[in-house]
């Protein structure tokens, strides 16, 4: 590789003093760059090389600034003409006001609402005057904005040449993507741009940066304060009889919109598209971290940390591509670092160039694959380094321009192939081009072929730039085109040719013909528009006051309530998750861990209910309490795991549980278990945040009917003869009766055996005045509340029990007691068959075997008092058969057994009652009279 001679003398301490005495016949710029630097009206660095073949033998002398390609310098032709109008107001601009004037208004305005604070005038008159001093020696640069303007080829469905096009944002706010392809004239078939006012696509935040990929259908990254979005646009012909130009449709193919979420919240300050990769962009954020991006991956986004806030703490940074799709080169405001990819995250990166004394990096670009050279950009210079030694700059060009941190160099080709850069900068008008290249793409020494040009006639703020070849129907000497985007959003083309400046117009824009440009009613009535929103600095009132007044009450609302408000919704959110997991721990092991035995049966929402902490405002009700899994993450693990109710039934040791499901499916045909859709009630196109509503009350309601569907219980189902010490007497009572009787009616059916529910019998008592007894009211009712555990029946006595048996028989109906006898509860009612047991036939006597073995309700006692039970002294008779069947075809009448009238309340006994009425003829009770007051106080 072949380097100019240079001067790699390190510079004294001193050299960048003030009092520092000046040499004489000393070069300064040669001495302050290490590397071959070229100034305007030198010839740069000299050399001795061999001479070509065809030359002859020898050496010869060569420059690294050549002469004589003055003469074919670009320079820019006729007037720049406007081919998209404006599409927003001009800004407006107060006039400038004396110091002094500024002063006064801002103490008035402190005065205004700070009335009790004293601040002298001087004071604020010298901080004002300090900063306006501060903010004219460094004025503010925002590192975020970038080109917005680009020139691409569309791939065209059925079209072989495809369709070149302009992109840019448009709209008020800048927010509105526009893709403008150009259109074919029919018969010609020139190409004219035939614009529109349909956006494509809309964007959350205006648009910052656009760039797209070199290929034929290539991908197009739009860069926003919010998100960064690929999109493929699809283009295709579609017969239009009526016009005369054959313009493409465009429709988006694929979207993908990656937001700064995705991305650490951090936002992106470069793009830059790939140029070996049709789908590829890498991205950099203001800390330093690297994003490669690709379209059409299933995970588009991959990110690469690396920390640059050592080397630079401020947001500037730049990207690009390597000499390879696997490195890139990032930028501070003093270096230039390559990155690998493929290392790991840990690794720090090289640093390949520094800036110089006083100098701050504009842009960095891809180097070329041709010619192995990337361009870098500074306040003051324009380097050149060779991808393949990076180890110091090959040339350098003083570009001598103001200190601008928005200049950007860019590499164009649109004579020949020839690599052209071009120098712009966003707050000048000023398009400066430089001939920078190498003989042979091999190698050899790097030259520059005439000194810069000047594209002069350029918008001065200008947004976006450019450059395309012009094609040759227009003008064949017409060379290139310069599309610039200015302040208002309007897109300006202006003509460059190659040759000798000719003798033109002055630089204006052309308003009376447009060439190469077709603009439909709907264009011309939006100029008409957007031409009479003009407004001068000093027009109407709104110049003349002395103040503004902004209200700030949405951003304070959004950064003191809004965000406040998420962060304790997020607060919230995990409070309740830790209160999820901790009742899902205990609940399967509440009846095992509970203070107290249980003795009611719980749903699975009293055990949630149980298990958490105790809420600070109960309510009237269990159930309208909230439990900790009615909360956002209590309804998310019950939508993704669900709560199994018969797994804890089995942890937890309960002897009974019951999934009431099937039940209420079986009654009810519309109840299914459809999830949360079963209960969204309104229907039709909604907004979001009802959407929102609606769901997470469709999903608290399946999570209540889910925990309300499922019960437990510590105490097993069991039937009365199943209890200890129940019904033995009965069995042999009701045996020696049957021995007795032998051939006999059919019995009454048995007592109805409960089980874990039994109906609460009340009833009433009026006590005698005076007799001290009680008196049984021959009424008698069945509680109309629900079947309630009776908890109190082990502890009474035996006799008390056989008591309550003998009320609950004789309460009860017949037919109540014959169905719940026969039928067990849990069996399907369905599959229940009815047998009369006072039939004929083999029913009645299947029902009579089948009831053989049952015991017989005990026979109805008189309620005298009951005489001592002799002791036998005898032993007992054994009866024949033969006496059996004679007593058994004669019953016996025993003062003991019961007439049939076991259903009454009281049994029969003579009337002692001589006259009839109320009172049977009894002397009424006289009144006790009252005493009368006698006397006074």
């Amino acid at each position: 590789m072949d380097f100019w001679p240079s001067d790699r003398r390190p510079l004294p301490a001193n050299a960048y003093s003030r009092r520092r005495r000046k040499k004489k016949h000393t070069d300064v710029a040669f001495a302050e760059a290490p590397y071959p630097l070229a100034v305007h009206g030198s010839l740069g660095a000299v050399q001795l090389r061999d001479r070509d073949r065809a030359e002859g033998k020898g050496v010869e002398w060569t420059t690294m600034v050549q002469e004589g390609y003055n003469e074919q310098k670009l320079h820019t032709v006729g007037k720049r003409t406007i081919i998209f109008p404006p599409t927003r107001a001009p800004l407006f601009e107060l006039a400038d006001r004396p110091p002094i004037k500024r002063v006064e208004e801002a103490d008035a305005m402190i005065k205004l609402y700070y009335p009790t604070t004293p601040i002298p005038f001087d004071i604020l008159r010298d901080e004002m005057t300090q900063d306006e001093q501060i903010l004219r020696n460094h004025p503010v640069f925002d590192p975020f904005p970038g080109n917005r303007l680009a020139y691409m080829d569309l791939f065209v469905e059925d079209d072989e040449e495809g369709a070149p096009a302009l992109v840019f944002p448009m709209g008020e706010t800048g927010a509105n993507f526009h893709v403008v392809p150009f259109a074919r004239h029919r018969k010609t078939g020139a190409l004219t741009f035939v614009p529109d006012n349909v956006p494509l696509e809309l964007m959350l935040s205006p648009i910052m940066q656009i760039a797209s990929t070199s290929a034929r259908d290539p991908w197009i990254f739009v860069r926003t304060r919010a998100q960064v979005s690929a999109l493929n646009i699809h283009a295709f012909y579609t017969d239009k009889s009526d016009s005369e130009f054959d313009r493409p449709e465009l429709e988006t193919r694929h979207c993908i919109r990656i937001d700064n979420a995705d991305l650490d919240k951090r936002q992106l300050v470069d793009l830059a598209s790939s140029p070996y990769a049709t789908d590829g962009a890498l991205a950099v954020g203001s800390k330093g971290d690297v994003y490669a991006l690709k379209a059409s991956s299933k995970t588009p986004v991959q990110k690469y940390a690396f920390d640059l806030t050592a080397h630079d703490a401020s947001s500037f940074r730049r990207v690009a591509y390597g000499r390879s799709a696997q490195t890139a080169l990032v930028s501070t405001s003093t270096s230039v670092h390559i990155l690998d990819l493929r290392s790991p995250p840990s690794s720090s990166p090289s640093i390949i160039y520094t800036t110089g004394h006083n100098q701050l990096m504009a842009s960095i670009e891809s180097p070329d694959t041709h010619r192995h050279l990337m361009s870098f950009c500074t306040t003051k210079e324009l380097v050149w380094l060779d991808e393949r030694n990076t180890a110091r700059p090959v040339m350098g060009w003083r570009h001598n321009r103001k200190r601008e941190r928005t200049l950007e160099a860019r590499t164009v080709r649109v004579l020949d192939d020839a690599p052209l850069i071009a120098l712009s900068s966003r707050e000048s008008a000023l398009v400066s081009l430089y001939d920078v290249d190498r003989p042979t793409p091999d190698g050899g020494l790097v030259h520059t072929f005439g000194h810069p040009t000047a594209l002069t006639g350029g918008l001065a703020g200008r947004l976006g730039l450019a450059l395309a070849p012009a094609p040759s129907e227009h003008d064949e000497e017409l060379s290139m085109w310069m599309f610039e985007l200015g302040p208002r959003g309007e897109l300006v083309r202006t003509d460059v040719r190659e040759g000798a400046d000719q003798k033109k117009k002055g630089v204006g824009v052309e308003e009376e013909e447009r060439k190469g440009v077709v603009w439909s009613q709907k264009m011309l009535k939006m100029d008409e528009k957007m031409s009479k929103r003009k407004m001068k600095p000093a027009a109407g009132a709104y110049a003349a006051r002395d103040r503004v007044l902004v209200d700030f009450s949405a951003l304070y609302k959004y950064l003191f309530v809004t965000q406040r408000k998420k962060a304790r919704d997020a607060r919230a959110l995990r409070v309740q998750g830790d209160a999820v997991h901790r009742v899902m721990h205990i609940m399967p092991f509440y009846f095992q861990s509970a203070d107290t035995p249980v003795d009611n049966m719980l749903t699975l929402f009293d055990l949630a209910y149980r298990s958490g902490s105790e809420p600070r405002i109960p309510a009237r009700a269990d159930w309208l309490t909230p439990s900790a899994l009615d909360s956002t993450p209590g309804r998310l693990a019950f939508a993704q795991h669900g709560i199994p109710g018969a797994f804890m039934a089995q942890r937890g040791g309960v002897a009974w549980h019951w999934d009431m499901t099937p039940t209420l499916t079986a009654l009810d045909p519309h109840f299914r278990d459809t999830g949360s859709g079963y209960y969204t009630l309104r229907e039709g196109s909604v907004n979001a945040k009802a959407q929102r509503r609606i769901r997470e009350d469709a999903q608290q309601l399946e999570l209540d009917r889910a925990l309300a569907g499922y019960v437990y219980s510590t105490r097993p189902f069991k039937k009365q003869d199943e209890e200890k010490g129940e019904g033995g007497g009965e069995a042999v009572e009701a045996g020696m009766s049957r021995l007795r009787l032998g051939k006999s009616p059919p019995p009454p059916p048995p007592p109805v055996r409960f089980g874990y529910l039994r109906p609460c019998i009340s009833a009433r008592f009026d006590v005698g005045k005076g007799k001290g007894k009680e008196k049984q009211q021959p009424q008698r009712r069945v509680s109309t509340r629900s079947m309630k555990k009776d908890q109190t029946q082990e502890k009474e006595p035996e006799k008390e029990t056989k008591r309550g048996r003998d009320r609950d028989r004789d309460v009860i109906p017949l037919g109540i007691r014959l169905l719940l006898s026969e039928w067990t509860v849990g069996t399907d009612p369905n599959a229940y068959t009815f047998r009369d047991p006072y039939g004929d036939g083999d029913d009645a006597d299947d029902l009579e075997t089948d009831h053989e073995d049952e015991p017989l309700p005990p026979p109805k006692r008189t309620t005298g008092k009951r005489q001592p039970t002799p002791t036998p002294t005898m032993p007992p008779v054994i009866l024949t058969a033969s006496t059996l069947r004679r007593e058994g075809s004669l019953p016996l009448m025993t003062t003991g057994m019961s007439m049939g009238f076991g259903s009454q309340s009281q049994g029969l006994g003579p009337s002692t009652q001589v006259v009839p009425g109320p009172f049977g003829g009894r002397p009424q009770v006289a009144k006790k009279p009252v005493k009368k007051r006698m006397g006074g106080f």
